[in-house]
């Protein structure tokens, strides 16, 4: 599917927002897309992924740096208030990418930005679009491409290579 949007003459630019188990659909897509047809990633300005459900090193280790070799925007979204995602590490035996409770997932290429202080709904996993400050972070990533350190609302947290983002309140 990808491969047929990025193809498509008429299409300029690609944006794709992954959530949740979905994440690891897309980020196999990109990441094989990567690797056979580098060239079909030239319209793919940003990937987004939103409170990933994938084993924090599993992700470190296979899933972002095939993500992170599309030479795209890759934002990712954590929350420490996921009940969700908790509830999966219950499940699987390990973190996961989108809960910054067991602590942020942070690489170099890939802004990380933890949500825990926004206000989110019963089991805080929805909040990517729920939440008007979370709408507003990605709106200025897909209709202006700003990059994170230009984006009203966020203020940063760290140094290199250890820098995140947070939503201010």
């Amino acid at each position: 599917f990808l491969i047929d949007i990025l193809s498509d003459s008429q299409v300029a630019n690609v944006f794709v927002i992954g959530h949740s188990m979905g994440t690891r659909g897309l980020a196999k897509a990109v990441g094989a897309i990567a690797l056979e047809k580098p060239e079909a990633l030239k319209k793919m300005k940003a990937i987004i992924l939103a409170a990933p459900d994938i084993d924090t090193e599993l992700f470190k280790r296979e899933i972002a740096p095939k993500l992170l070799r599309a030479e795209r925007n890759v934002t990712l979204y954590a929350s420490s208030n996921d009940r969700a995602l908790s509830a999966s590490q219950g499940l699987n035996g390990y973190p996961r990418a989108g809960d910054s409770a067991t602590g942020l997932v942070i690489l170099k290429g890939m802004d990380t930005i933890d949500a825990s202080n926004v206000d989110t709904s019963l089991l805080g996993h929805s909040y990517y679009g729920d939440v008007r400050t979370i709408i507003d972070d990605m709106h200025y990533i897909i209709q202006q491409s700003l990059p994170v350190d230009q984006r009203a609302g966020l203020m940063s947290k760290g140094r290199e290579p250890n820098r995140y983002w947070l939503f201010k309140q």
